[in-house]
C-alpha cells in the first residue's frame, strides 16, 4: 500500500487516541466493482481472486463507536480456504482512526477530505483527488449479508480482520470521474456491479493466521 504521507509524522501526542477494538459501526457505502488493465499481483503469503477486478468503496461511518469518512480501493485474495480483502490504498479524514488503523490494526492511511453530494463524492488527499458519481437505478433496499474479512501484515506476519454484520442494499450505476495516476491502472471507468449500502457492523481486533 501507498502513502503519500510520512506515518511518523503522526505522532501519539498530535490528537486523542481513538477506542480500542472492536468497534461497532453504522453508516453508508457506495462500492463499485471495476476492471483493471493489467492483473494485480497479489502480496506474499497470498493468492490473488479475480485479479483484474478492483474494489473502490466511499463509506462515510455516522453511529456507533467512531465517526469518520474513508475511500478504499482493494482487490481480494485467499489464505487457504479464506478469501478477504486486501487494501491497497485507504483514505481517511479522521487522524485518530489514521492512528489506530496503524497501532491496532496494520493497516496504514493517508489523510483524506470528503466533499459528499446525493450523488457524488469528491475525496483529496495532498495533489492527489478521486471524484465518484453514482446513479440510482431502484429505490428498492433488500436486505443482505455484510460479513466479510480484511487480510493485514503485521511485521511480515500474516493476520485477518474479521467484520461480522448487515446491510440493505441497492443497485447503482457508479462511475470514476478522476482517478490518481499512482492508483492502479482502470479499464474501464464505469462499475460492472455497484450498490448502495446502509449498514451495522463491528470491526473486531486482528487476530494473526500466519507467521514468517
Amino acid at each position: 500500500m501507498s502513502a503519500t504521507e510520512d506515518p511518523a509524522a503522526e505522532t501519539a501526542d498530535d490528537f486523542p487516541a481513538a477506542p480500542p477494538l472492536p468497534w461497532r459501526l453504522d453508516g453508508s457505502a457506495r462500492l463499485g466493482v471495476f476492471t483493471l488493465a493489467q492483473p494485480m499481483e497479489a502480496p506474499s503469503t497470498v493468492t490473488a481472486v479475480a485479479a483484474r477486478r478492483l474494489l473502490v468503496f466511499a463509506n462515510s461511518y455516522r453511529g456507533g463507536d467512531v465517526s469518520y469518512d474513508a475511500l478504499g480501493v482493494a482487490t481480494l485474495a485467499r489464505h487457504r480456504h479464506r478469501v478477504a480483502v486486501v487494501p491497497r490504498h485507504l483514505w481517511v479524514d479522521d487522524p485518530s482512526i489514521r492512528r489506530a488503523g496503524r497501532e491496532q490494526a496494520s493497516t496504514p492511511s493517508d489523510p483524506g477530505s470528503f466533499a459528499w453530494s446525493d450523488s457524488s463524492a469528491r475525496i483529496a488527499s495532498g495533489q492527489a483527488s478521486v471524484e465518484l458519481s453514482w446513479h440510482v437505478r431502484t429505490r428498492l433496499a433488500l436486505p443482505m449479508p455484510m460479513t466479510f474479512t480484511y487480510f493485514v501484515w503485521d511485521d511480515g506476519r500474516l493476520g485477518c480482520i474479521p467484520i461480522p454484520g448487515r446491510a440493505t442494499g441497492s443497485p447503482i450505476t457508479m462511475r470514476i470521474n478522476h482517478w490518481p495516476d499512482h492508483f492502479p491502472e482502470l479499464a474501464a471507468y464505469e462499475s460492472s456491479l455497484a450498490l448502495r449500502l446502509n449498514f451495522a457492523m463491528t470491526v473486531r481486533p486482528q487476530r494473526l493466521i500466519d507467521s514468517k
